[in-house]
């Protein structure tokens, strides 16, 4: 599964298609979700849906799909210009073009990444560009975060709010990437492409799953706290990672026979096994633990003794529980 694919069945493709059809465009549209690559891929398809040259919009084949893949379309102008977020000068830009007539299609299109991040000021210089705008021009705004927006821009835009990805969905599309343990990586992305992309260049991800299940499965004794720490400590700069996935195993623990909410989909029989080893006041405790971690190690640089000891506090909770 492809990008264009997976756009085809979303609700931004699903209002964009209507109002194309009924000759009714807005001039803004706000695409909202968590996920920043969803949104970045989704306001092109936008773009290539408006200034399609096909019945079937977006083709993503025809001479306008071909120019905004390859960057070559004069009528859509993609802001900020750097990797930093909207500024006024960027505004001013924008609303000084904004007047000047498409010169290839019929619309000129905006796409305004990560609005939401925009200064209040910028926000404000294009305010009113949104209550009067010019005739075929179309904006469209992405969001990770709408408390971000000021109310007026928001009130002037057509909201579109993008859920988080099916599991299939995603287990498609790392299938379509050929990534290794496309299952497991689909159970972790959290609904999200940008994660599920994420993982599928990180080689290690599936390794540092099955790390998290035989530390809670077999480590018992203090003996064993060198041999794990040793791989913990090894992973580095995937340490970051290492918690928050031993943190999600645990969560899944805690929920696995109240919840079809898990999020590692394909370890639902392991847990069977790990929920007579661990009880949800266990866990809870085990957490509150590992949710300190990241303040320890601004204290200690020495990330070998911080892991140790977060092994000998696993090992403490687990004694105290069981008595």
């Amino acid at each position: 599964m492809e990008l264009l694919d997976i756009y085809l069945q979303s609700q931004t493709h699903k209002v964009i298609s209507k109002d194309v059809s009924v000759g009714m465009l807005s001039h803004c549209y706000m695409i909202s979700s968590k996920d920043e690559l969803l949104l970045s891929s989704f306001a092109f398809f936008v773009a290539k849906e408006i200034l399609c040259l096909s019945d079937n919009a977006p083709c993503d084949n025809c001479v306008n799909c071909n120019k905004i893949s390859h960057n070559n379309m004069v009528d859509l102008k993609v802001y900020p210009r750097s990797e930093k977020s909207l500024v006024v000068d960027d505004i001013n830009e924008i609303v000084d073009d904004c007047f000047i007539r498409p010169m290839d299609s019929r619309y000129k299109i905006y796409i305004l990444q990560k609005f939401d991040e925009c200064t209040v000021q910028a926000q404000n210089k294009i305010l009113k560009t949104l209550e009067e705008p010019p005739q075929n021009v179309v904006f469209i705004l992405t969001s990770t975060n709408d408390a971000g927006v000021l109310a007026t821009i928001a009130s002037r835009s057509k909201k579109i709010n993008e859920p988080e990805l099916d599991y299939d969905i995603l287990l498609e599309y790392l299938k379509g990437l050929s990534a290794k343990d496309a299952e497991v990586l689909a159970s972790m992305s959290d609904g999200s492409l940008t994660i599920a992309n994420k993982l599928a260049n990180n080689t290690g991800s599936v390794e540092i799953v099955n790390l998290v299940f035989d530390i809670l499965s077999n480590f018992k004794t203090s003996a064993d706290v060198l041999k794990y720490s040793s791989k913990i400590v090894s992973l580095k700069k995937d340490f970051g990672f290492f918690l928050e996935t031993l943190i999600a195993v645990l969560r899944d623990i805690a929920v696995f026979e109240k919840s079809n909410n898990l999020i590692f989909k394909t370890f639902e029989s392991r847990y069977h096994t790990l929920n007579k080893i661990y009880n949800n006041d266990m866990i809870a405790k085990i957490i509150e633990k590992i949710y300190l971690i990241p303040m320890k190690l601004d204290f200690n640089c020495n990330l070998t003794g911080v892991v140790d000891q977060m092994l000998l506090d696993i090992l403490e909770v687990k004694f105290l529980c069981q008595r």
